[in-house]
């Protein structure tokens, strides 16, 4: 029996592994499923009918999140399993040293830097005196100043602040998102436009400006 790429199946013979999405298109005698409890599995189909899942059988945030890929190199892993190699790679976890040293550190004084040069009085008193020239110069020496992003990361940036209305569409719509009364998913919406408008809609570039 075939099964396409992205099905939601159940191993008959051992319900523990959970359900489990089809990686890529069966040959026929065998196929490459993700399991929720067994990560990849590549299965032989000469004498196994996996079980088809349908809407809510089917349905797992691990799944619905999957980023499925054709590079045959990588392979797919438990959370469990994930969290394990985290653990080696961090001993202690998100509280301990390593991963405060190399991960958070950096990020907290990014934050403290960010509240002090653009804290909401500063902020409206510029905009009040619509220096948007002065809150991009701020916004970029806080990148410039942090690891936060790559460098390709930060030229986009730049380059797509690179006429006076940019910049001070930037300043309006980052103080709107951080200080704004609007609900926060109209906020947050026109924020990440922004920033997928000018070709710098990356999650770093986000989060950085989004700190409150």
């Amino acid at each position: 029996m075939d099964y396409k790429k992205g099905a939601r199946v159940k191993h008959p013979n051992v319900p523990d592994w959970g359900p489990g999405e089809v990686l890529e298109d069966s040959a026929g005698d065998s196929a490459r499923v993700f399991f929720v409890g067994a990560g990849e599995v590549k299965l032989v189909l000469k004498e196994l009918e996996l079980e088809r899942l349908t809407n809510e059988a089917g349905k797992h945030p691990i799944l619905d999140n999957l980023k499925l890929t054709t590079d045959k190199t990588l392979r797919y892993r438990t959370l469990p399993a994930c969290i394990q190699q985290f653990l080696v790679d961090y001993p202690g976890g998100l509280y301990g040293e390593k991963f405060a040293d190399w991960e958070r550190d950096y990020k907290l004084k990014t934050h403290s830097d960010m509240t002090e040069s653009l804290s909401e009085v500063v902020f409206k008193s510029l905009l009040k005196k619509e220096d948007y020239e002065e809150i991009t110069r701020r916004a970029l020496k806080l990148i410039s100043a942090s690891n936060f992003t790559h460098l390709h990361e930060k030229l986009a940036l730049k380059n797509g602040l690179d006429s006076p209305d940019r910049k001070g569409k930037l300043a309006q719509t980052v103080y709107s998102y951080l200080f704004g009364d609007a609900p926060f998913e109209k906020r947050f919406n026109e924020f990440a436009n922004f920033w997928e408008g000018i070709e710098a809609g990356k999650w770093t570039i986000i989060t950085l400006h989004g700190q409150r």
